[in-house]
Protein backbone atom coordinates (compact mmCIF):
# COMPACT_ATOMS: atom_id res chain seq x y z
CA UNK A 1 0.00 0.00 0.00
CA UNK A 2 1.37 3.13 -1.22
CA UNK A 3 1.78 6.27 1.38
CA UNK A 4 -0.59 7.79 -0.37
CA UNK A 5 -3.33 5.37 -0.10
CA UNK A 6 -2.37 5.24 3.41
CA UNK A 7 -3.01 9.21 3.87
CA UNK A 8 -6.28 8.31 2.40
CA UNK A 9 -7.68 6.13 4.84
CA UNK A 10 -6.53 7.66 7.67
CA UNK A 11 -7.97 11.03 6.67
CA UNK A 12 -11.29 8.67 6.10
CA UNK A 13 -11.15 7.19 9.12
CA UNK A 14 -10.56 10.73 11.07
CA UNK A 15 -13.54 12.22 8.99
CA UNK A 16 -15.71 9.70 10.13
CA UNK A 17 -14.27 9.81 13.96
CA UNK A 18 -15.20 13.39 13.62
CA UNK A 19 -18.64 13.35 12.28
CA UNK A 20 -19.39 10.31 14.76
CA UNK A 21 -18.48 12.37 18.18
CA UNK A 22 -20.53 15.30 16.47
CA UNK A 23 -23.81 13.36 15.13
CA UNK A 24 -23.67 11.03 17.99
CA UNK A 25 -22.74 12.61 20.90
CA UNK A 26 -22.63 16.31 20.44
CA UNK A 27 -26.00 17.14 19.14
CA UNK A 28 -27.43 14.62 21.75
CA UNK A 29 -26.14 16.34 24.56
CA UNK A 30 -27.08 20.27 23.38
CA UNK A 31 -30.60 18.70 23.03
CA UNK A 32 -29.95 17.12 26.90
CA UNK A 33 -28.96 20.68 28.00
CA UNK A 34 -31.58 22.67 26.46
CA UNK A 35 -34.21 20.29 28.17
CA UNK A 36 -32.89 20.50 31.60
CA UNK A 37 -32.76 24.13 30.92
CA UNK A 38 -36.43 24.17 30.43
CA UNK A 39 -36.96 22.00 33.77
CA UNK A 40 -35.68 24.62 35.55
CA UNK A 41 -36.93 27.24 34.19
CA UNK A 42 -40.30 26.00 35.07
CA UNK A 43 -40.77 27.82 38.23
CA UNK A 44 -40.58 31.14 36.13
CA UNK A 45 -42.82 29.69 33.39
CA UNK A 46 -46.54 31.55 33.66
CA UNK A 47 -48.18 30.87 30.16
CA UNK A 48 -48.05 28.12 28.45
CA UNK A 49 -46.84 30.12 25.54
CA UNK A 50 -44.11 30.32 27.64
CA UNK A 51 -43.49 27.02 28.62
CA UNK A 52 -44.13 25.75 24.89
CA UNK A 53 -41.10 28.03 23.79
CA UNK A 54 -38.92 27.03 26.35
CA UNK A 55 -39.33 23.33 25.81
CA UNK A 56 -39.80 23.28 22.17
CA UNK A 57 -36.37 24.67 22.13
CA UNK A 58 -35.05 20.97 23.21
CA UNK A 59 -37.90 18.58 21.09
CA UNK A 60 -37.41 20.41 18.08
CA UNK A 61 -33.46 20.40 18.08
CA UNK A 62 -32.22 19.00 15.07
CA UNK A 63 -30.17 15.60 16.39
CA UNK A 64 -29.80 11.80 14.91
CA UNK A 65 -30.94 10.23 18.82
CA UNK A 66 -33.41 11.49 21.56
CA UNK A 67 -35.97 12.88 19.93
CA UNK A 68 -38.58 10.32 21.65
CA UNK A 69 -37.23 10.43 24.75
CA UNK A 70 -37.28 14.06 25.14
CA UNK A 71 -41.14 14.14 23.41
CA UNK A 72 -42.06 11.95 26.05
CA UNK A 73 -40.25 14.23 29.14
CA UNK A 74 -42.24 16.91 28.01
CA UNK A 75 -45.66 15.33 28.18
CA UNK A 76 -44.80 13.71 31.12
CA UNK A 77 -44.14 17.40 32.52
CA UNK A 78 -47.59 18.18 31.00
CA UNK A 79 -49.48 15.86 32.79
CA UNK A 80 -47.79 17.19 36.07
CA UNK A 81 -48.51 20.54 35.78
CA UNK A 82 -52.18 19.61 34.35
CA UNK A 83 -52.74 17.54 37.83
CA UNK A 84 -51.82 20.58 40.00
CA UNK A 85 -54.32 22.93 37.78
CA UNK A 86 -58.10 22.13 36.59
CA UNK A 87 -58.35 25.92 35.61
CA UNK A 88 -60.22 25.00 31.81
CA UNK A 89 -58.60 27.00 29.59
CA UNK A 90 -55.30 26.11 31.09
CA UNK A 91 -55.45 22.19 30.78
CA UNK A 92 -57.10 22.37 27.33
CA UNK A 93 -54.12 24.25 26.16
CA UNK A 94 -51.44 22.05 27.88
CA UNK A 95 -53.57 19.22 26.59
CA UNK A 96 -53.45 20.50 22.59
CA UNK A 97 -50.01 21.01 23.37
CA UNK A 98 -49.56 17.66 24.48
CA UNK A 99 -51.14 16.23 21.43
CA UNK A 100 -49.25 18.84 19.34
CA UNK A 101 -45.82 17.57 20.71
CA UNK A 102 -46.40 13.62 20.18
CA UNK A 103 -48.03 13.96 16.94
CA UNK A 104 -45.19 12.05 14.77
CA UNK A 105 -44.67 9.59 17.52
CA UNK A 106 -48.10 8.89 17.70
CA UNK A 107 -48.50 8.72 13.88
CA UNK A 108 -45.79 6.24 13.87
CA UNK A 109 -46.95 3.87 16.56
CA UNK A 110 -43.95 2.98 17.88
CA UNK A 111 -40.91 5.01 19.63
CA UNK A 112 -38.27 4.83 22.88
CA UNK A 113 -40.94 5.09 25.52
CA UNK A 114 -43.78 4.40 23.65
CA UNK A 115 -46.45 3.39 26.25
CA UNK A 116 -45.04 5.56 28.96
CA UNK A 117 -46.04 8.10 26.20
CA UNK A 118 -49.26 6.89 25.62
CA UNK A 119 -49.81 6.51 29.53
CA UNK A 120 -49.33 9.75 29.65
CA UNK A 121 -51.85 11.02 27.19
CA UNK A 122 -54.29 8.95 28.52
CA UNK A 123 -53.95 10.54 32.01
CA UNK A 124 -53.75 13.79 30.58
CA UNK A 125 -57.44 12.73 28.15
CA UNK A 126 -58.60 11.79 31.87
CA UNK A 127 -57.69 15.04 33.75
CA UNK A 128 -59.12 16.89 30.50
CA UNK A 129 -62.33 15.50 30.58
CA UNK A 130 -63.01 16.00 34.61
CA UNK A 131 -61.49 19.98 34.18
CA UNK A 132 -63.80 20.52 31.20
CA UNK A 133 -66.12 17.94 30.88
CA UNK A 134 -65.14 17.76 27.29
CA UNK A 135 -66.13 14.39 25.69
CA UNK A 136 -63.85 14.03 23.07
CA UNK A 137 -61.36 13.81 25.76
CA UNK A 138 -62.93 11.03 27.01
CA UNK A 139 -62.93 9.33 23.55
CA UNK A 140 -59.43 10.06 22.71
CA UNK A 141 -58.70 9.02 25.96
CA UNK A 142 -60.54 5.46 25.44
CA UNK A 143 -58.99 5.12 22.40
CA UNK A 144 -55.36 5.60 23.51
CA UNK A 145 -55.67 3.62 25.77
CA UNK A 146 -56.72 0.77 24.16
CA UNK A 147 -53.76 1.44 21.76
CA UNK A 148 -51.91 1.21 24.66
CA UNK A 149 -53.39 -2.37 24.75
CA UNK A 150 -52.82 -3.32 21.36
CA UNK A 151 -48.72 -1.73 22.14
CA UNK A 152 -48.86 -3.86 25.39
CA UNK A 153 -51.41 -6.26 26.36
CA UNK A 154 -52.51 -6.80 29.77
CA UNK A 155 -50.83 -3.72 31.12
CA UNK A 156 -51.63 -2.31 34.15
CA UNK A 157 -51.51 0.84 33.43
CA UNK A 158 -53.65 0.90 30.68
CA UNK A 159 -56.43 -1.39 32.01
CA UNK A 160 -56.47 1.06 35.44
CA UNK A 161 -56.75 4.04 33.09
CA UNK A 162 -59.52 2.76 30.51
CA UNK A 163 -61.67 1.26 34.35
CA UNK A 164 -61.43 4.84 35.80
CA UNK A 165 -62.29 6.24 32.33
CA UNK A 166 -65.72 3.87 32.83
CA UNK A 167 -65.99 4.25 36.54
CA UNK A 168 -66.25 8.18 36.08
CA UNK A 169 -68.06 8.27 33.58
CA UNK A 170 -70.94 5.89 35.15
CA UNK A 171 -70.48 3.06 32.24
CA UNK A 172 -71.05 0.22 35.00
CA UNK A 173 -71.16 -2.62 32.67
CA UNK A 174 -67.54 -1.58 30.96
CA UNK A 175 -66.06 -0.91 34.50
CA UNK A 176 -67.31 -4.44 35.40
CA UNK A 177 -65.61 -6.27 32.82
CA UNK A 178 -62.41 -4.09 32.79
CA UNK A 179 -62.26 -5.16 36.85
CA UNK A 180 -62.74 -8.14 36.14
CA UNK A 181 -60.20 -8.53 33.11
CA UNK A 182 -57.98 -7.05 35.80
CA UNK A 183 -58.31 -9.09 38.60
CA UNK A 184 -58.06 -12.17 36.40
CA UNK A 185 -54.79 -11.25 35.88
CA UNK A 186 -53.81 -9.61 39.01
CA UNK A 187 -56.40 -11.07 41.78
CA UNK A 188 -54.92 -8.88 44.84
CA UNK A 189 -55.37 -5.59 42.35
CA UNK A 190 -56.95 -2.89 45.14
CA UNK A 191 -57.93 -0.85 42.66
CA UNK A 192 -59.86 -2.87 40.60
CA UNK A 193 -61.51 -4.68 43.69
CA UNK A 194 -62.66 -1.37 45.21
CA UNK A 195 -64.23 -0.56 41.62
CA UNK A 196 -65.97 -3.64 41.35
CA UNK A 197 -67.16 -3.01 44.95
CA UNK A 198 -68.70 -0.08 43.93
CA UNK A 199 -70.16 -0.72 40.38
CA UNK A 200 -71.61 -3.85 42.49
CA UNK A 201 -73.26 -1.25 45.17
CA UNK A 202 -75.10 1.25 42.34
Amino acid sequence: MTYFWRYLIAAAVTVGVLAFGYWGIALPLRRSHLYIAATRALPQVKTVEQLEASFRAATDFAAPFGQDETVVYYVQTIHGLIRSNNERQVVKALTQEAEDVSARMRQRGRGFNYGALLQALGGIYEMGYLATADTSYYQKGIDILEKGLQYSPNRLQFLQGLLDFYRITGDREHARDMAQRILSVWPDDKFALQALSEVGKQ
